[in-house]
């Protein structure tokens, strides 16, 4: 194999840090499976697999003392639900990344196709496929490896009370990007009709990849943007254990936290609840420096700093406390409105990068403004995969 970015850039081949070192996020080796396929949309699948089932999966970061399961995971994925009545709501597409016959692959089956594949798996007729609908639709809420999204126009007011509904509007996103409004042969709304498009124009591997990355910030101003997370800070600044903290609906399902610049949130516990589940861990430059405070030789940021953060907050703390090797599907991301600063030299640790805080901000404040939750999450992803 031969490691090559995500892009199958054809040129001059560049080693691993060299690709990150240029901000390229997607990088994987590439066996004869990739590299010998000519079909360039068959090759970019192939890759895209690859990559989503080695970066996206986090069942396997468990600490020491729990209990290791030696069930290997067979899918990943998100659902997609609409309100159907009264208190109820009903699946009108699946997303998955599947590995069957030794190969990852992934697909995407809208409300008809998902109740077809019911009736031929179950071989039931008409009459019995809404009971199976809603057997399974319980299954996929009860799997860790499927994320629900409970989509609802951000025009409806009751979408407001609703704390764990992903708002979305006709113009964004969710439904220019992932469903590409422009290639829908649909003349209603299309946020009415997500159970009928049709499932060769969705982006799918663009949703599970969104929907599965975890994000976790720790800047003052990013913090300050959304108020439903003071309620979390309040709750760790009164010690109340990481298992007992208030969610909400930023953390539980679209998997984005906000964190004040607050160097004593930065215990072991709250450690080990963030390295079990963030694949980008983003920190302003000033708040290593409160952490980095009490050192008598403190100097200005500067590449040795910022890569012994890395070493010893993160790499060497997991590898004590979890008793694992370190995973390789997580970034440090360092921001700050101060430019990339002299720190990032060819030396830099690969799992290390930098965004700019104006980029982070204007992510965020696109989403608020347009009140659609996906579009936060999709413009952060955009920001820190580099597409």
């Amino acid at each position: 194999t031969r490691i090559i970015p995500f892009c199958l850039n054809s040129g001059k081949a560049n080693t691993f840090p060299e690709l990150r070192q240029k901000g390229i996020i997607r990088v994987i080796e590439a066996n004869d499976h990739i590299l010998k396929t000519k079909n360039e949309d068959l090759r970019y699948r192939r890759a895209m697999s690859k990559w989503m089932s080695e970066w996206l999966p986090l069942h396997m970061r468990k600490l020491n003392e729990e209990t290791e399961s030696s069930e290997e995971m067979e899918a990943l994925g998100v659902y997609l639900t609409q309100p159907d009545g009264d208190n109820s709501e009903k699946v009108v597409g699946v997303a998955q990344l599947v590995h069957e016959r030794g190969k990852w692959d992934y697909q995407y089956l809208n409300r008809k196709e998902w109740e077809s594949y019911l009736r031929g798996k179950y071989e039931v007729d008409d009459d019995s496929i809404k009971a199976i609908c809603e057997t399974e639709q319980e299954k996929l809420d009860e799997n860790p490896h499927f994320i629900k999204f409970r989509l609802a126009h951000s025009e409806n007011s009751v979408v407001e009370e609703n704390d764990h509904t992903v708002r979305i509007r006709s113009h964004t996103a969710m439904l220019e990007k992932i469903f590409r409004r422009a290639e829908q042969n649909i003349d209603e709304d299309l946020h009415n009709n997500i159970g009928i498009v049709s499932s060769d124009k969705v982006k799918v591997e663009k949703l599970i990849e969104t929907a599965h990355t975890h994000i976790t910030i720790f800047d003052n101003r990013t913090f300050s943007r959304i108020k439903k997370f003071q309620e979390r800070f309040d709750a760790i600044r009164k010690k109340i254990p990481v298992d007992e903290l208030p969610g909400n609906l930023y953390m539980d399902t679209l998997r984005i936290e906000l964190y004040p610049e607050d160097a004593r949130i930065f215990n072991d516990e709250f450690r080990k609840s963030i390295l079990k589940k963030t694949h980008f861990l983003i920190i302003h430059l000033s708040f290593l420096e409160s952490i980095w405070k009490n050192r008598e030789d403190k100097v200005s940021y500067t590449e040795d700093e910022v890569q012994d953060f890395f070493d010893e907050w993160i790499k060497e703390f997991y590898v004590r406390n979890f008793q694992k090797p370190f995973p390789k599907n997580f970034m440090l991301v360092i921001t700050s409105g101060r430019g990339r600063g002299s720190w990032i030299t060819p030396k830099i640790h690969p799992q290390i990068t930098f965004r700019p805080i104006e980029a982070l901000l204007n992510a965020i404040e696109d989403g608020l403004n347009y009140k659609d939750d996906y579009q936060i999450k999709h413009n952060l992803c955009n920001l820190l995969y580099g597409s």
